[in-house]
């Protein structure tokens, strides 16, 4: 009876190890190209690997790695881990959290390390873009603008103007790489003099693995041009102000005087009068 028991067993651990070298147990939830799995900035994401045939628990443990460390040794995410047999879940994942990650399905009673089957993901991160607030430039000076962005693998960024968009330098666009921040083409958009007509809404965003199966999320600010004398409008409308003022001051003051010297010839001729007949009267007398 013990043999029998004892072969029993052994025909079950034989039988649950064909089956499991012999078919693609793991089922892994894979976002597309059973591949990659994607994340956006500061949100969680989780990784999880399905046995796909009924096996009782002790029969098979699933171990998790980031590369070729396990897990539970890479520091930096372990306080926004949460693991099960099956699964984990990164908290506020950033950039730094892309990488391949692999489940591994060994037999916890086997002195056998290679693994029974195994699921690798390629996790990426969704770009993210960013434009300054608001951009004012003078007419004929330097328009520039620089789309900061994030992702995994590192993005390359479109721009568009209206109705164009710009994958490259064209016309008076020009796109290059941030020389503080390189490896990201097109991050800064150039037009060496601005006009009046280059005022509007811009806009970027950034591509990469994750935007083929993900709309890109796009930053936007509206560029104002003023006109190149504009700065000098106030001061002109001072000097005018001033002119005004001084030509109604001198205006006023030569009318005023006019006023008083014909006023004072006025008073001065009946003076002038009396004195004469004055002088007659004393001639008379005489």
């Amino acid at each position: 009876m013990y043999k029998c028991a004892v072969i029993g067993v052994l025909i079950v651990v034989l039988l649950h190890q064909s089956i499991l070298a012999n078919a693609n147990v793991i089922k892994a939830n894979f976002d597309f190209e059973e591949k990659y799995k994607v994340f956006e900035y500061r949100q969680p994401f989780t990784l999880s690997c399905q046995v796909s045939v009924t096996l009782p628990s002790e029969d098979y443990q699933i171990k998790w790695y980031k590369g070729n460390r396990s897990i539970q040794d890479v520091h930096e995410i372990q306080n926004r881990l949460t693991s099960t047999n099956i699964s984990i879940t990164i908290r506020k994942a950033n950039v730094d959290d892309a990488g391949i990650y692999s489940c591994r399905l060994t037999d916890p009673r086997s002195t056998n390390t290679t693994p029974i089957d195994q699921a690798e993901f390629d996790v990426i991160m969704k770009p993210t873009a960013k434009l300054v607030e608001t951009l004012t430039v003078i007419e004929g000076e330097k328009l520039r603008l620089e789309c900061i962005v994030m992702g995994s693998p590192l993005p390359t960024v479109e721009w568009r103007v209206g109705n164009t968009s710009y994958l490259r330098s064209q016309d008076r666009v020009k796109l290059s790489e941030n020389p503080d921040k390189k490896g990201i083409a097109n991050a800064v958009l150039q037009i060496d003099e601005a006009r009046m007509s280059d005022r509007g809404t811009y806009y970027c965003h950034g591509n990469n693995i994750a935007t083929r199966m993900y709309p890109a999320t796009e930053a936007d600010v509206y560029v104002r041009v003023k006109d190149k004398l504009a700065a000098l409008w106030p001061f002109l409308g001072i000097v005018v102000e001033v002119v005004v003022l001084c030509t109604i001051i001198l205006i006023y003051e030569k009318k005023r005087n006019k006023s008083e010297l014909e006023e004072s010839d006025t008073d001065q001729s009946p003076e002038q009068n009396f004195s004469k007949d004055n002088v007659r009267r004393r001639k008379d007398k005489k």
